[in-house]
């Protein structure tokens, strides 16, 4: 039975459903490493311009409700942890690459 795992709107679409219990990513096998980090750093850029946007609203006084922007600015958060993740794990190989005896 498949469950779907979300957080909220554009975050969803990183994440795909579950199957038989094990989390399946948001990595398109077809697409390339470099297809989807460049994607994902789209998506990071895209939420920047989203929380920038809600947060000048707020700042101009406009009715924003705040759960809205509380959960842009913690997908957002959330969108940025998982880049230095990745980068972490990236150099981390690259180090283990250059190790390597010849």
């Amino acid at each position: 039975m498949d469950k779907l795992v979300s957080l909220s709107g554009s975050v969803s679409g990183l994440l795909r459903p579950i199957e038989g219990g094990a989390r399946s990513s948001g990595f398109d096998e077809t697409l390339g490493f470099a297809a989807n980090l460049r994607d994902a750093l789209r998506e990071i850029e895209r939420s920047e311009r989203e929380v920038a946007a809600l947060s000048q609203r707020v700042a101009a006084g406009e009715p924003v409700p705040v759960e809205e922007v509380v959960l842009k600015s913690q997908e957002l958060t959330f969108l940025v942890l998982a880049a230095a993740e990745v980068r972490n794990r990236v150099i981390e190989a690259y180090h283990d690459l250059m190790r390597m005896p010849l």
